[in-house]
């Protein structure tokens, strides 16, 4: 039995040659469309066939079958040498490599192997909502959050941030995203602090900031509590934790992704973002209660209704 891995590259690399390269009991092959890398496979061969996906038929319920996935012997090396190789090969012109979510096949080589292989290629992908589960936003949000936009400049800094943050949520980039929700926390409650010590004082003193927290606290994040790996690290870190717990580890977080030095063995990998999801989803979480409370007494003032009400509206021709 072998195992493929193919893994999509983004950026320029254009080969001189088109070639396998057999290293070490692996072959690694480009799929290459006009003239530039587009995915690298590597093929793994003597794959164990008990450690390929089963699946198994379901007598009642709406779900047909289950399908297991063992644990990979191969993947996770797989995935730190094509970082490696991101690396060294965004020197050339790869932008990245896509080492999360690999294509997997099994090949069987045998009539028995192909008998006893129940699926033959699996593949990791994260699917965007479904449109018509988007509910509309009302047409008077929109048109107040128009009349108010030039009154709302002087929270226009801390709300680029939640939107920073939270389109960098939506493209997977958690350390990113911790960045710029931590810095609309440290805008709208540090008050110019800079030492961790500091703004911790600062940020406790507040009492709007602590009473969002208990709140996102007793929200269940549908996006951690469906995952076994991400609830186990919510309920360490989080859950069931004091405001100022919660504060202190939102700090010192910021100031540990702040520093970087080789010397250290446990510190952070900028393409490792997954590691970092928890965090990055927490502050999401809180932010939007931040960013809402500045936003709510602009679009929902008295004055503002009113002015929407007395507009004169016309349909486009």
């Amino acid at each position: 039995m072998k195992c493929s891995y193919t893994f999509k590259i983004e950026g320029k690399l254009k080969p001189s040659h088109d070639l396998i390269v057999p290293l070490d009991g692996w072959d690694y092959i480009f799929n290459i469309e006009d003239g530039y890398v587009k995915e690298i496979k590597v093929i793994v061969p003597d794959f164990p066939i008990d450690l390929t996906p089963k699946i198994t038929p379901l007598q009642s319920g709406r779900v047909k079958a289950n399908i297991h996935i063992p644990s990979d012997p191969f993947i996770l090396t797989l995935k730190e040498n094509m970082r490696s190789l991101e690396g060294l090969l965004g020197l050339y012109g790869v932008r990245s490599i896509n080492t999360e979510n690999p294509k997997v096949e099994w090949i069987p080589e045998t009539e028995k192997e192909k008998t006893d292989l129940h699926l033959n290629k699996f593949k990791f992908s994260y699917v965007e909502p479904n449109d018509e589960t988007i509910p509309p936003l009302p047409f008077d949000i929109i048109v107040r959050s128009i009349i108010v936009s030039e009154e709302a400049k002087e929270i226009q800094i801390p709300l680029a941030f939640f939107r920073r943050g939270y389109n960098d949520i939506y493209e997977r980039r958690f350390l990113e995203a911790i960045y710029d929700f931590y810095f609309l926390i440290e805008t709208c409650y540090g008050k110019g602090k800079s030492k961790n010590y500091a703004v911790k004082k600062e940020l406790t003193k507040s009492l709007e900031l602590k009473k969002f927290i208990i709140e996102v606290q007793k929200e269940n994040d549908p996006r951690i509590f469906r995952e076994r790996k991400l609830l186990e690290i919510y309920k360490k870190v989080y859950l069931n934790k004091s405001p100022e717990d919660v504060i202190g580890h939102i700090v010192d977080l910021r100031g540990f992704l702040h520093h970087h030095s080789l010397k250290r063995k446990d510190i952070w990998h900028p393409e490792k973002q997954d590691e970092y999801q928890v965090d990055a989803l927490f502050l999401q979480n809180l932010c939007f209660k931040i960013a809402f409370a500045l936003a709510e007494p602009l679009i929902f003032k008295k004055e503002t209704i009113e002015k929407y009400q007395n507009i004169s509206y016309r349909k486009k021709v």
